[in-house]
């Protein structure tokens, strides 16, 4: 299934109070992510890793390759150190889009289930999803080094 009728599903279903059915939409919508990084990672022009390792190639020493790094890694995602901007230069990249974006999804579904498992008249807390995702996927990822290939 594509990822947009997927999170069509995943909507008709959470509005219809079917978890059985957005369990199997997010289940598809995370596949799809998978499959989309896999593919972006078969073109070197798509691919985190080499904007990495750019960043730190222009670093003399492992302090500045760290510096530069985060700073290749902040431009794409929060740009800021709070996310000011948050997705300002996005890109679909290979690596990008499994290490980043997929954990996103990941903690998203975890409080739409959370918020669907409370009965019929649930609410998604926007609130904490910003707060968990921010401290659990966002910040940690900037501070990050390496583990993406080239």
């Amino acid at each position: 299934a594509h990822f947009r009728d997927s999170l069509a599903d995943l909507k008709a279903a959470t509005e219809a109070w079917n978890e059985a059915a957005a369990w199997r939409a997010a289940a598809s919508m995370l596949e799809a992510v998978d499959d989309l990084d896999m593919l972006l990672s078969t073109d070197e022009n798509f691919i985190l890793g080499r904007w990495l390792a750019w960043a730190r190639a222009w670093g003399g020493s492992e302090e500045e390759k760290a510096w530069l790094e985060f700073n290749a890694r902040n431009q794409l995602t929060l740009w800021g150190p709070t996310g000011q901007i948050n997705d300002y230069a996005s890109k679909a990249w290979g690596g990008l889009v499994r290490t980043y974006y997929k954990p996103r999804w990941v903690v998203f579904f975890k409080h739409l289930f959370h918020a669907m498992a409370s009965g019929p008249a649930w609410k998604f807390n926007q609130t904490a999803f910003d707060t968990e995702v921010m401290q659990e996927v966002e910040l940690p990822w900037q501070t990050a080094s390496g583990g993406v290939p080239a």
